[in-house]
């Protein structure tokens, strides 16, 4: 993993497929890099030796990330990811041992990797009909489903479980989102509902994050109206509902779903 963020650009700019071993965390900074670079887009660099010139840097490249415990924490990235959990290693092998075991398999492998591209190659596009309900990473989806219709199973039974398994891990991450987990745990204290101007709802998280040692970036009430705005996905996949009503004052409802939540009683001239 490079140190720092030109490191970083000039790695996902030069490469097609890259794989970084041992990776322990990732920052922010970071892991918003390997969103744009997951889709495609461009990283806006200073020239060296130069006050104002500025060069973009296009970025899209095949990312492998291999390391031990939660590396990916937001769920942006967790969007544009696919997880493959190993087993922990049992009997372990020389290296003589291994390549016996993989060049003695590898005949077999190379076949089923070309027959599996032979036959679903031609049936991407009509795999799946308009209907089909499709994950973030769509693209992947519709291979998928046609590269498994190819090996003999079900594609719609693939594309199902494969947004399950999607939506399961972004609602993880959304977990591990110290601000997600902030307003959900202060909903929870609420009642299951709240209502109030985003000026209230900033003082109010900011009382209660100080009251339970949390964790509150620094933030005014219309960067707090954004970050819930922009998070609206992820909080939907932690139960909790966001709806911003552009009012004069502008006023926000938060609201656990699948929970029948009552107003709480508040002063007059307070509406939460």
């Amino acid at each position: 993993m490079p140190k720092d963020e030109p490191g970083l650009t000039a790695l996902l700019a030069g490469m097609e497929l890259i794989g970084l071993d041992n990776v322990g965390k990732l920052s922010r900074k970071f892991s918003d890099k390997f969103c744009i670079a997951c889709t495609g887009g461009y990283d806006p660099q200073r020239l060296y030796y130069t006050n104002a010139d500025l060069l973009s840097v296009p970025l899209k490249c095949n990312i492998i990330i291999n390391g031990i415990g939660t590396l990916i924490t937001r769920p942006d990235l967790a969007e544009r990811s696919n997880v493959i959990y190993y087993d922990k290693i049992g009997a372990r092998l020389t290296d003589s041992q291994v390549w016996e075991q993989f060049n003695s398999k590898k005949p077999q492998l190379l076949g089923s990797i070309f027959n599996t591209l032979r036959i679903g190659l031609p049936m991407v596009e009509s795999v799946l009909d308009d209907t089909a309900e499709l994950p973030r990473m769509a693209e992947f989806a519709k291979y998928g489903a046609a590269f498994i219709k190819a090996m003999g199973l079900d594609p719609i039974q693939f594309v199902k479980e494969y947004s399950a398994s999607c939506s399961a891990f972004i609602g993880d991450c959304a977990e591990m989102d110290d601000f997600y987990s902030l307003v959900k745990e202060f909903l929870v204290n609420r009642g299951g509902y709240y209502k109030d101007t985003a000026t209230h709802l900033l003082e109010d998280l900011k009382n209660y994050a100080g009251s339970k040692r949390m964790p509150f970036d620094n933030m005014s009430a219309s960067s707090l109206s954004r970050r819930l705005h922009d998070g609206e996905d992820d909080l939907n996949q932690m139960d909790v509902a966001v709806n911003i009503k552009q009012d004069t004052p502008k006023s926000i409802t938060l609201q656990l779903l699948n929970v029948t939540a009552q107003p709480t009683a508040a002063p007059a001239g307070n509406t939460k």
